[in-house]
């Protein structure tokens, strides 16, 4: 059965760090694709590299926390904390689910992230998903799901990922466990939504647990586990690892590493793009997009 492999990296526009850290992870061949942050400090500096290296796939990374606004700010008020989003996610969905109206001003923003990301000089977006995967508040599916189809993006993410077999013996270990419970029940119906309204998904993902900090170790724990179908992998590369203990520069090393690319192979896994496996040419396309109806979905 196919293993098919997209690797995408989060954060493309963040920082120029991070902006270098994908790059590099491209041009060694570990990374195909990478999501952009519209509103993000290194925006510009992003687009510029996406246009210098084409081959890079670039899809669009929705946010409502860390960056400045891309629309107007008296359109999103309600979403502010002073000039910029709130600098985690918890606080946005706490204003959502007392105000659900803030819907309309999510999707003025993300209207205004999607022009942004055109006038920055680059092509349709080939997919979508979010800075700390904010679109799966249920509040927000419908929101996520119209602008795809309005811009044309052809896959968004559903991070649905099986919990981790490991010694779970820390605080911060067990939060993230059962953050990783939350994401996936609520992109367990997300994904079913998306496929109802046309949407491609992957088959499976992987990352979350190891968000940050994807070592070799945690490549290993991937292709072990890896089975038939579509897999999508989510990493953080950067140039430099950060102060609060995201490894970004640990994951570059891992993709840039060739032991990394000959462990796909030995697993049967082929690295690939969302732009490859979901573009309107590739043989991937399908004219249902229920779970049985992707490469591998009975496996």
């Amino acid at each position: 059965m196919n293993r098919i492999l997209i690797i995408n990296g989060d954060d493309f526009g963040q920082s120029r760090a991070a902006n270098r850290g994908i790059v590099e992870a491209h041009l060694a061949g570990g990374l195909p694709c990478a999501t952009l942050m519209a509103g993000g400090d290194a925006a510009k500096d992003a687009a510029f590299l996406a246009r210098t290296h084409p081959t890079l796939d670039v899809g669009i990374h929705l946010t409502l926390n860390e960056t400045l606004p891309c629309a107007q700010a008296n359109q999103v008020n309600g979403l502010l904390a002073g000039e910029r989003f709130p600098p985690r996610y918890p606080e946005i969905f706490r204003r959502l689910l007392r105000r659900p109206a803030l819907v309309k001003q999510v999707e003025a923003e993300w209207r205004a992230q999607y022009q942004r990301f055109l006038e920055l000089g680059l092509p349709p977006p080939s997919h979508a998903d979010s800075h700390q995967h904010v679109h799966l508040l249920p509040l927000l599916w419908p929101v996520h799901l119209k602008l795809a189809r309005e811009f044309a993006v052809k896959a968004v993410r559903a991070p649905v990922e099986a919990m981790p077999v490991r010694g779970t013996d820390t605080a911060s270990e067990w939060k993230v466990l059962t953050a990783g419970a939350g994401i996936s029940w609520m992109g367990l119906g997300y994904r079913l939504l998306a496929r109802r309204r046309g949407m491609f998904t992957t088959n499976h993902f992987f990352g979350f647990f190891d968000s940050g900090r994807f070592s070799m170790d945690a490549a290993r724990r991937l292709f072990n586990t890896i089975s038939g179908g579509v897999t999508e992998l989510m990493v953080h590369p950067g140039a430099e690892n950060e102060p609060s203990g995201y490894q970004r520069r640990t994951e570059t090393e891992t993709l840039c590493s060739s032991e990394f690319r000959a462990m796909a192979l030995r697993h049967g896994a082929t690295i690939a793009s969302f732009r490859d496996v979901f573009g309107r040419d590739s043989e991937h396309q399908c004219d249902h997009h229920e779970a049985g109806d992707y490469p591998g979905a009975h496996s």
